[in-house]
């Protein structure tokens, strides 16, 4: 009996560790709350040493940002297939996403001039969290079913996209 009670306990404890679609959509808009924070903050960015503190607060953000989607993919890993109602709802999430991506890397586009010397530490940013987006896309793309499956890879090919633009403004390579 006392095996039997460990073992359940053991069983309840991992089931409650696991991650599951739900987790993923939640650290999803986590993300994308961050996205909103780092796209604010780089929109305060003024050229010369009185934006210089407003830059740093961008690079703070953007390792925040970047350690959501590490630990989104983390959760991803962590979880079983999505199903078809998780695979849609995760979907979802990613798709209402991409507008904030487009969005932010647009205006850390434009803002180019006012990060002035600090423009290779955001282009090393980029860089970084195109490579993890790009993990964590393909993480999400093997536990979705297939219909989405299908369809996923544009999504991803246009966020790819709108980071390409943004590093090749900083004279990075794709």
């Amino acid at each position: 009996m006392k095996n039997f009670f460990t073992a359940s306990l053991a069983f309840l404890f991992a089931l409650s560790a696991a991650a599951d679609y739900n987790t993923v959509i939640t650290d999803i808009t986590t993300v994308g709350n961050l996205i909103t924070v780092l796209d604010n903050d780089t929109l305060a960015v003024v050229p010369g040493v009185a934006g210089v503190p407003f830059a740093l607060q961008v690079e703070v953000d953007a390792v925040n940002l970047d350690n959501a989607i590490l630990a989104a993919t983390r959760d991803v890993d962590a979880s079983a297939p999505f199903g078809e109602p998780g695979s849609l709802s995760v979907s979802g999430a990613v798709i209402n996403l991409t507008s904030k991506v487009q969005k932010a890397l647009a205006d850390v586009t434009a803002q180019k001039d006012a990060f002035g010397e600090l423009s290779p530490i955001v282009l090393s940013s980029l860089y970084q969290l195109k490579m993890d987006t790009d993990v964590f896309g393909k993480a999400v793309i093997a536990k979705l079913a297939l219909v989405e499956q299908l369809l996923a890879p544009a999504i991803i090919a246009q966020i790819d996209g709108y980071f390409n633009s943004a590093i090749t403004a900083y004279g990075g390579k794709v």
